[in-house]
């Protein structure tokens, strides 16, 4: 009888346990990413929980009731590319300031080589 009941309990137990981390990994889904690692952690445990276990996922479940208003805001609005200070450029003559620091490397180089005969 004991034994019945014991099994009773942990099959309960085990029950609830997975339908909480269901619950968790349904609201990751939806945009709580900040619960994903420690949900996927507990997730290892769903065929033989222990306490500890359902004692993690109920503190999680605390946390998300306790933070409800906590939200990762992702920008969908399009970039305000009016700011953005233009340089102009001669790119027909090659003028650059890449292509004027080579120039001048280049011709900082010439007087200082040897002449070869």
């Amino acid at each position: 009888m004991r034994q019945r009941s014991i099994s009773r309990r942990s099959l309960r137990t085990k029950k609830v346990y997975q339908s909480l981390i269901g619950a968790l990994q349904w609201v990751i889904q939806i945009g709580r990413f900040d619960i994903q690692t420690a949900v996927m952690t507990l997730s290892r445990y769903r065929a033989m929980p222990r306490q500890g276990h359902l004692d993690r996922v109920k503190r999680i479940h605390g946390y998300l009731f306790k933070m409800c208003h906590a939200t990762i805001k992702i920008r969908t609005d399009a970039p305000d590319f009016l700011n953005i200070p233009v340089k102009l450029y001669d790119w027909e003559s090659g003028n650059t300031p890449a292509m004027l620091m080579q120039r001048k490397r280049f011709l900082w180089m010439l007087p200082h080589q040897k002449e070869s005969r």
